[in-house]
């Protein structure tokens, strides 16, 4: 299984704002769920974000190099039948906070974030895996700067399908 075959030009996010985490995972949750049949929209993303959130306190997830990777703690999202991504990208980088201590970064680097790896995964057996795949493609300084001067959607999904 490999990430790149779940990325789509809808779920990828340019120009980010500063947000805190928790805004972040309610504006990427809020996007993925858009797009599913999930009943109780509200109830699912509170989960969702709780999770992310309790997974982050547990330890940042921005692990350095500009890289944030988001995703619900323990949770298989069983209401969709595929792993759904989405990439946020800030250009000029954006500090990496939980909303009670906005003025503390918490990458493991003290940097900026500038792409940002979101999950939500039917089985959590895949998870890993799709993480990783991500993780390699993103350590080439010269993809990753290609990445955050992306001008459009469909450019990021070309840098990342190419270099798969």
């Amino acid at each position: 299984m490999n990430f790149i075959d779940h990325i789509k030009p809808e779920n990828i996010i340019l120009n980010l704002e500063e947000l805190s985490i928790k805004k972040l995972a309610e504006q990427f949750t809020k996007l993925v769920l858009s797009n599913s049949n999930v009943d109780d929209v509200s109830s699912v993303a509170e989960e969702i974000v709780n999770r992310i959130i309790g997974r982050q306190k547990l330890g940042s997830t921005a692990i350095g190099n500009g890289v944030a990777l988001m995703y619900p703690d323990n949770y298989s999202a069983n209401f969709i039948k595929e792993p759904v991504i989405v990439i946020g990208i800030s250009k000029k980088g954006i500090k990496w906070f939980l909303e009670d201590n906005p003025d503390k970064n918490t990458s493991l680097d003290d940097k900026p974030v500038h792409i940002i790896y979101y999950e939500l995964v039917p089985v959590m057996d895949n998870h890993i895996k799709l993480i990783a795949g991500f993780c390699r493609i993103v350590r080439d300084k010269n993809i990753y700067n290609k990445l955050i001067n992306a001008e459009n959607p469909s450019e990021v999904v070309n840098v990342l399908k190419e270099n798969k």
